[in-house]
């Protein structure tokens, strides 16, 4: 097991680790480290449910079930009696869900007198509020039924209730049925005149716009004007390339004919664009070759001063003119071009400049005939609803009204009561006590900031677990005893073991060299470095080297209270400056073999200053020659520097954590602090382990593998927390029964 580097380390003191995935059992364990609160929550809640459940006095409940439809039946046509017609809508069901407790329904159940004895309605200041209260209508899964109940003590009255409540109803739906048929009517009438006046109105404003601005239809118009503006856009955009290369054309050509007015014409003539393709210019240009010929022949032969010369640069000179007057037609037929070409563009931009303003105009016309047709519809879509409701109620008068709600079912007296279900009060406080009971677990979990597991190590501390210390105490039965030597005095014991796995795994935490020197520090003090580095110390002098451990808390020494002889000097006194001490002189051997002791001595007033000295060095270096392994009992590491000193002089520092009692967060800042002096952390001992119950170390540890299997015992199979909690217990269970009450879990060690 390689110590991670310091750039590991780095990495590795974060808040959170990838490599810590929760598991099921994490949870699980969170709850059985905490059970017997768990339980008493839950038992609690459990009997308080029962009591309340059983305490109460019944509820019985009453239902009468009512048909809805959307219209009366027809009494005066035997067709029609069986019609029921068109089943009515969802807001009609709703509609008659609130009229059903409606003041005037609910004062006609009251002035029927059935509530008149009613203790709990007699001292009501409202009895109206209090009876709508009590009347719950709903709609049925199915169908378009309402059920309409009512619950009370007394079933005979709730069905008294429920069926009042159903004829008040129909009483008031009949009622209004016939008001909207007689009288309604009139006014339906009168709204229908007024909105076929403002319907007319409102038309012929529409109308009259459309006359205005010249439309028959106004979103053909529109789209015509958009159609132009897309056209004439598309037309800019193909008349912009033809006059560009117009352009071009005409300025190369008008460029090179002013620069061949110093030269050769002929020659810079040839990169006008179209000269090349001329006929006439071919032909004069062929003509020119001729004479340029004939007159080199007639020089080479006959000289300068031939009459033929002169004629022969007459015709030459003729050519060249000709050429120049025919390039400067091309030139001006590519100026042509280009002007119509420019021409053809703007008259495109000023007609699409001129269409973009049309395009305008029409949004703003859109905007006013939109809500001047909005205005229409509305008055349109209004005024045949009220026609459609007025032919109808005439159809209604003509045809016979009949009532549109059929009682399907009256009120019976109920006979078992409906609040509270004993089983589902049971059940439901079964679920919230097994919650509240989890959530407070986790709720003091939370709350817990001292480090539990080796996961906690990984997570805060960021650092590799050697390994997990069993409580000795717990392990002996004897909370009175002296445990610095129990490994001494019980070689078999699961605490003795633990220590001879971390000095295994010690021999693996440095790969080029043995550790010669080490020191065992703490976050706070009493977390058990001193009995620690003791105990480590024995388990490597058990193995025959010679091994020496050293009180370097010169603080607080305690090695002196363990092993005799070390009351008066000590190593305070050697780095003090003494001459007259030897080094040699101050090592006192112990009751164990191969183990030797060098105690604190005088305690100094400065002992950081003590240790941050060459002396000190010397002296380390001198002990490291005379023994195999030296071992320093360092103070706390949290407020002081000793530890952090030691740590750089020795092969590396182990670092202390008490489960269930150091925080994790004084932890982390301990770590962070040796990772920025580069103290080389050899790992983390987790000590007392099994410390508050079995609920985390049974899952999440090896230790338990102690107490299976021991040194000449047969193993066993370990009796878990489920067996206990069903009455089954093992006589080391019962024989720990005994103490105060502390739970006493398995050894636990990391793998």
């Amino acid at each position: 097991m390689n110590p991670p580097s310091f750039d590991d380390q780095e990495a590795t003191l974060q808040p959170e680790t990838a490599q810590n995935e929760l598991h099921l059992m994490d949870y699980l364990a969170v709850v059985l480290q905490r059970w017997p609160i768990a339980l008493g929550i839950f038992i609690l809640v459990a009997v308080l449910t029962v009591l309340y459940t059983w305490t109460r006095t019944p509820r019985y409940t009453a239902t009468s079930r009512l048909l809805l439809e959307s219209r009366g039946v027809n009494l005066t046509a035997m067709r029609d009696a069986y019609d029921q017609g068109r089943l009515a809508q969802d807001d009609i069901m709703q509609t008659h869900i609130q009229l059903l407790t409606s003041p005037r329904v609910m004062e006609a159940v009251l002035q029927s007198g059935i509530l008149s004895k009613a203790p709990d309605f007699l001292e009501s200041r409202n009895p109206v509020q209090k009876l709508a209260k009590m009347v719950k209508a709903s709609p049925a899964k199915a169908g378009y039924v309402l059920d309409v109940s009512v619950e009370h003590e007394d079933p005979e009255l709730a069905a008294q209730i429920v069926n009042s409540v159903v004829e008040s109803y129909l009483a008031r739906n009949r009622e209004r049925r016939l008001n909207i048929s007689d009288g309604g009517i009139v006014e339906l009438r009168k709204k229908a005149e007024e909105m076929r006046t403002r319907l007319a109105e409102q038309s012929t404003i529409l109308q009259s716009f459309m006359e205005s601005n010249r439309m028959v239809s106004f979103e053909d118009a529109q789209n015509i004007v958009v159609d132009r503006l897309k056209g004439l856009n598309k037309n800019l955009m193909a008349a912009e390339p033809v006059r560009m290369q117009a352009e071009s054309r005409y300025l190369t050509a008008r460029k090179v004919l002013e620069e061949s007015a110093g030269g050769s014409a002929a020659v810079a003539l040839e990169s006008i664009p179209g000269v090349q393709e001329s006929p006439r210019i071919n032909s004069i240009k062929a003509e020119l070759t001729r004479l340029q010929q004939q007159y080199s022949d007639i020089r080479d032969r006959f000289g300068k001063e031939h009459q033929q010369i002169k004629s022969l640069t007459s015709q030459i000179d003729a050519l060249n003119t000709q050429l120049v007057l025919e390039a400067q037609g091309i030139v001006a037929g590519l100026k042509g071009k280009y002007e119509q070409a420019l021409a053809e563009e703007t008259m495109l931009r000023e007609e699409l400049e001129r269409q973009e303003a049309e395009v305008l105009r029409f949004n703003d016309l859109s905007s006013r005939y939109n809500l001047l047709k909005q205005s229409r519809d509305s008055l349109q879509t209004t005024y045949n609803a009220i026609i459609q409701r007025i032919d109808e109620l005439d159809v209604n008068q003509l045809s016979g009204q009949g009532d549109n709600i059929t009682v399907e079912s009256w009120a019976e007296v109920p006979q078992v009561p409906s609040w509270p279900s004993k089983k589902k009060m049971l059940l439901l406080g079964f679920f919230f006590g097994a919650l509240l009971a989890i959530g407070f677990c986790f709720f003091l979990d939370y709350m817990d900031t001292t480090i539990k597991t080796e996961s906690d190590v990984r997570t805060y501390i960021g650092q590799a677990i050697l390994g997990g210390i069993p409580s000795a105490e717990d392990e002996s039965g004897d909370e009175s005893g002296n445990y610095d030597l129990y490994s001494v005095e019980n070689p078999r014991s699961n605490f003795a073991e633990a220590f001879r796995t971390i000095r295994t795994a010690l021999a693996f935490t440095s790969a080029d060299s043995a550790l010669r020197a080490l020191a065992v520090t703490s976050v706070f003090p009493s977390e058990g470095k001193s009995l620690i580095a003791i105990n480590l110390a024995i388990a490597y002098a058990n193995v025959g080297k010679r091994t020496l451990i050293i009180d370097t808390d010169m603080r607080k020494p305690r090695l002196q209270h363990v092993f005799p002889g070390g009351e008066k000097q000590g190593i305070a006194d050697l780095l003090a400056g003494d001459s007259r001490l030897d080094p040699a002189s101050l090592v006192h051997p112990t009751s164990v073999e191969n183990l030797f002791y060098l105690p604190a001595g005088t305690i100094p007033p400065n002992p950081v200053e003590l240790l941050d000295s060459s002396r000190f060095d010397a002296l380390l270096a001198r002990l490291k020659s005379e023994f195999e392994m030296v071992i320093l009992d360092a103070p706390p590491s949290l407020n002081m520097a000793d530890a952090m000193i030691l740590g750089k002089r020795t092969d590396g520092i182990l670092l202390v954590a008490r489960a269930f009692s150091t925080n994790k967060f004084a932890a982390r800042q301990v770590a962070q602090k040796f990772q920025a002096a580069r103290v080389r952390v050899l790992g983390v001992l987790l000590n007392n382990v099994d410390a508050p119950s079995e609920g985390y170390y049974s899952y999440y540890s090896h230790y338990s593998y102690y107490k299976y299997y021991q040194y000449g015992e047969t193993p066993k199979r370990k009796e878990g927390l489920f067996s206990k909690l069903l009455g089954g217990s093992s006589s080391k269970a019962k024989s720990k029964s005994k103490s105060k009450g502390k739970s006493k879990s398995a050894p636990k060690a990391d793998a």
